[in-house]
């Protein structure tokens, strides 16, 4: 899915560049995962790992890749079924023989188990403020005084070990800190309450739960790329053509404005604009190799380094070094 986010009117005084936002599949934070698809999920540990346990097992579950489900996870109450049966010490940290002997006994790959913890911090703090404290007769203020006023700041922070064991070697395959804040403040006079701590955790659980998705899988993220507008190499009708261009791209029309910078470049084949234009294009569509050498051939035609065609070039730079580690993990 594409659109074009249009620069507000003021900006547009300022020489603010239309971009093109574009969705790109990009390969988890994590390596190594995508072997183990049949997971199950222990309690974890420490001041907050009851609470995190659930919220971390929906992730995995609902992880989906290309509309596609990408982990298979182990049934909750048989997982319970079979630690009973089995008289298995799962509660506090759950060591890594009784983590294989659980996942062989309940068919899974990997066993996912590790720590949560939670912290709080509240502080109160004064600001300064200025008020008026006598008017003439015409209303206007005449003298001014300072006074204090309290506020208070809340914070909450969750701390989140997840840890992966492969239940065929019993090693750690993966483990990492993934930590979720959330803060507030408010003084006196704001007229608003301070967010509750209830609503302060859920907030940092979900910051850290956010986190956990991107380490496990690879995920959709919205980019933006910047067009090129120079009338670098232009006559009046090219630059005719390139304005069209661009307001068929802010109308969200980004097939007619691909299809004119194609007959710009064919009639200004010297024009930067036209050809990185067209690289956005490809890029837009994932085709890095062709987006990369149209970045190029763009950059050859300008007599100066341009920041805007170094950061395309050293985007779809990653895309195609991620290439690789996406075909591994899909």
């Amino acid at each position: 899915m594409r659109k074009i986010l249009v620069c507000a009117a003021v900006a547009a005084l300022l020489g603010c560049a239309p971009k093109v936002s574009t969705s790109v599949l990009m390969p988890s934070d994590a390596d190594g995962i995508s072997s183990y698809r049949n997971v199950a999920v222990l309690p974890f540990s420490g001041s907050y790992g009851k609470q995190l346990t659930p919220s971390a097992e929906n992730v995995l579950v609902t992880t989906e890749v290309r509309g596609v489900r990408y982990f298979n996870v182990a049934d909750r109450q048989n997982l319970n079924r079979v630690i009973s049966e089995q008289k298995l010490q799962v509660s506090g940290v759950t060591d890594e023989n009784t983590a294989v002997k659980l996942g062989r006994l309940v068919g899974v790959q990997g066993i996912f188990t590790g720590t949560a913890d939670i912290t709080s911090d509240r502080s109160n703090y004064t600001e300064r403020r200025t008020k008026c404290g006598a008017t003439n007769s015409k209303g206007k203020c005449t003298s001014y005084y300072d006074y204090n006023v309290t506020c208070t700041k809340k914070k909450v922070l969750v701390t989140f070990i997840p840890k992966l064991i492969d239940v065929s070697t019993a090693q750690v395959v993966y483990s990492e800190k993934i930590t979720g804040a959330a803060e507030d403040n408010r003084c006196q006079d704001s007229g608003s309450p301070l967010m509750s701590d209830a609503d302060l955790i859920k907030s940092a659980e979900n910051s850290a739960m956010y986190e956990f998705r991107r380490q496990i899988a690879p995920y959709s993220a919205d980019v933006k790329l910047t067009l090129l507008t120079s009338k670098s190499g232009l006559d009046g009708d090219g630059k005719d053509m390139l304005k069209s261009a661009q307001k068929f791209a802010e109308a969200g029309r980004l097939d007619r404005a691909c299809a004119i910078w194609t007959d710009g470049m064919a009639k200004y084949p010297k024009s930067p604009s036209f050809i990185f234009n067209i690289g956005v294009c490809r890029e837009t569509e994932a085709k890095y190799e062709e987006a990369l050498e149209l970045y190029m051939k763009a950059d050859a035609q300008t007599d100066e380094p341009d920041k805007v065609i170094g950061e395309a070039m050293d985007r779809v730079r990653q895309r195609i070094a991620d290439k690789d580690r996406l075909k591994k993990q899909l």
